[in-house]
């Protein structure tokens, strides 16, 4: 048995993908059999039961705008935390406020694993456009790359960042629970509460780099063209408030944080069409929950999105005129038949294997190794 502990900054009860990806992996190490601790930050300090992993949660400084993101302050409270749990692995969620860690690894003879979960020049550009983005984000993936043992990258778009300046990244895709996103959840209770034949949904976190506000340009365009479909945002952020105020004239529904995965998952499953505008999106878990719940998905054409979608949706760039266009394609086709096309898209994608490649990057998929006593 081996004992791993992940650090993940920017880490809540609402953080969406990031979450689910450090619980679904907190699971796999342990039914393999490994000791699984999660680091991150939270108003008090405590420490409970996650996932089959132990989540110390370290009192964390609130970001101002930031939706209600938390960071780690303070390295000594990490340090002697790492010293009390004598990790053989750490995996990093945070190539910035928590690489000091791989530091304190390295000193410790312990191999690092860093994810690379952002395009770091994509959010410069989008909170900073002034800043020379790829200058600087070339410098932080080098100093990165100098001080962890391995970077994991989940789509080759997350990898490009890296491929310029010459650094070697491991792909591990991640994946979707098959049995609680499913076609099967589709709820005509859900669907009546917007009183539509064809409704498109966008369930994102509501922050700039997300091109939320992008949703209200497409039902803007559906409502000059008076076509029967609608639109209807799931999520929060520190944009929700800017929002609300336009989508409250342009009748679209917002729906808020929408808690429980069960919820999400009819929510998911009862939509027509999953809309993805995000420019620097590294993934999508969103967009693969959708395709495992059947629906097709909608996604800007240079985002990593269209790589997990496959044949089951469209790449387009931020054209509303173009996304109502397919939007209007996808209601004249067969629904059965995109939901089938979705459905086998995300088959292709599992949990399973996603912790099987990272236990093997650690050296874990064949070997028990002996760890000394705590």
């Amino acid at each position: 048995m081996a004992r791993i502990v992940h650090l993940a900054n920017f880490y809540g009860p609402r953080s969406g993908g990031l979450r689910t990806t450090v619980r679904a992996l907190a699971a796999g190490y342990a039914v393999a059999g490994h000791d699984t601790h999660i680091v991150v930050p939270g108003e008090t300090n405590a420490t409970t039961r996650e996932a089959g992993a132990t989540v110390h949660q370290l009192a964390g400084l609130r970001l101002p705008g930031s939706g209600g993101y938390r960071v780690i302050v303070g390295r000594r409270r990490v340090s002697e935390l790492l010293e009390s749990l004598r990790p053989d692995r750490i995996e990093l969620s945070d190539r910035t406020t928590l690489l000091h860690v791989a530091d304190w690894a390295r000193n410790n003879d312990v191999p690092t694993v860093m994810f690379a979960h952002e395009r770091v020049d994509g959010v410069i550009s989008a909170f900073a456009p002034r800043l020379p983005a790829v200058r600087i984000a070339d410098r932080l993936n080098v100093n990165a790359f100098d001080r962890v043992d391995h970077i994991v990258c989940t789509t080759s778009f997350a990898q490009q960042e890296f491929r310029r300046i010459g650094i070697n990244t491991t792909l591990v895709p991640l994946g979707v629970d098959l049995n609680t996103f499913s076609p099967e959840n589709r709820s005509a209770t859900w669907r009546s509460a917007f009183q539509a034949p064809f409704i498109a949904l966008m369930c994102s976190r509501l922050s700039k780099e997300k091109c939320p506000d992008f949703a209200l340009d497409v039902a803007d365009e559906i409502s000059r063209r008076r076509l029967p479909m609608r639109i209807v945002i799931a999520g929060d952020g520190p944009m929700a408030d800017e929002l609300a105020r336009r989508a409250l004239a342009a009748r679209v529904p917002m729906l808020g944080y929408v808690s429980g995965r069960h919820n999400v998952a009819t929510m998911l499953a009862s939509a027509d069409a999953l809309i993805a505008p995000g420019p620097i999106e590294t993934f999508g878990l969103a967009a693969l929950e959708s395709l495992a719940s059947g629906t097709p998905v909608l996604a800007h054409h240079r985002s990593a999105v269209p790589e997990i979608v496959g044949d089951a949706g469209r790449a387009l760039p931020l054209d509303a005129r173009r996304w109502v266009d397919a939007l209007q394609e996808m209601s004249h086709d067969s629904r059965s038949l995109w939901s089938h096309r979705a459905r086998v898209r995300a088959e292709q994608f599992d949990w399973a294997s996603t912790v099987r490649k990272m236990l093997d990057l650690h050296g874990l998929a064949d070997a028990v190794p002996a760890r000394s006593a705590a």
